[in-house]
């Protein structure tokens, strides 16, 4: 096993862990959900990214690169509501700016599978 496998099996163990730890602390906790949900979203980008370096498959790295900029483009999106929500949810967003939140995180995940 290489260095950088080896680190990277490493960094996602340490990552999943503290993502489970908080999240099953108090899984009705919104900030803890949306942190688990953000973790989530860096352990796909965080294995997308790797792996599009390390296959030799072109059409397969070119699926994960394409994983990786939609993966990002979430993780924007759930670390805005992470820090709006920690420690305490300093106020609900309406349904309507969450909607208008999300809809460039949707066109910008959508849009990575495309030749745009």
């Amino acid at each position: 096993m290489s260095f950088d496998v080896g680190l990277i099996i490493f960094i996602l163990i340490s990552i999943s862990s503290l993502g489970l730890l908080v999240y099953f602390n108090n899984p009705k906790n919104k900030t803890n959900r949306l942190f688990g949900v953000l973790v989530f979203f860096i352990i796909v980008w965080m294995v997308s990214n790797f792996l599009e370096n390390e296959i030799s498959n072109f059409k397969l790295a070119t699926l994960l690169l394409r994983v990786d900029f939609a993966s990002a483009s979430f993780i924007f999106y759930f670390w805005l509501l992470f820090c709006f929500n920690f420690p305490q949810p300093r106020r609900a967003f309406s349904r309507v700016k969450n909607i208008l939140i999300f809809i460039p995180t949707i066109v910008f995940a959508g849009l990575s599978f495309t030749d745009l």
